[in-house]
């Protein structure tokens, strides 16, 4: 599967153009690209996108839409994130059009930074990234720490399940 990590600011281009760059585009598995599905994210006050390899995105889609995968009260949001969801095609340059009600939907503006996580790229405002960078970092350690303890910690109940079940 696609994994994307990394940073890199950029810039839309008067023809509301994003260029994704090399050591993204790079990243894309054949059986997961060459296009991409853009969404209005959850984070920030919707002031940023998803952009997720199309083919990936369409096997994340049918994993979410399995019966009974989601609650009731969960359909409203389903029925927004994926009405809002746009594919767009990636040209030679790896660039692609940020749709005009899309980009009036995230507040993006000119300067972006796009982030790596996990099975997506997300496109922020960049002065909006850098403040959530200087809110979270003081605490990025410790957070860090705690996850690691609670992976051990999952890690060993299975364990000890698995030995119990023989």
């Amino acid at each position: 599967m696609t994994i994307f990590f990394g940073e890199i600011e950029t810039e839309l281009d008067a023809k509301n153009r994003l260029a994704i760059p090399a050591s993204f585009r790079e990243a894309v598995l054949p059986d997961d690209g060459p296009n991409w599905i853009v969404i209005p994210g959850l984070e920030n006050g919707g002031r940023c996108l998803w952009l997720y390899p199309d083919r990936l995105f369409t096997r994340l889609q049918q994993e979410l839409l399995k019966p009974s995968a989601f609650p009731t009260e969960q359909a409203t949001m389903f029925r927004m994130f994926f009405a809002r969801a746009k594919k767009v095609i990636s040209d030679a340059q790896g660039r692609i059009i940020i749709p005009e009600q899309t980009l009036e939907w995230a507040k993006l503006g000119d300067k972006i930074t796009l982030i790596g996580n996990y099975e997506h790229l997300e496109a922020w405002p960049t002065a909006d990234w850098q403040r959530r960078v200087e809110s979270e970092y003081p605490t990025y350690g410790a957070r860090v720490q705690e996850a690691g303890q609670k992976l051990r910690a999952a890690s060993s109940n299975q364990k000890l399940q698995a030995v119990g079940s023989s």
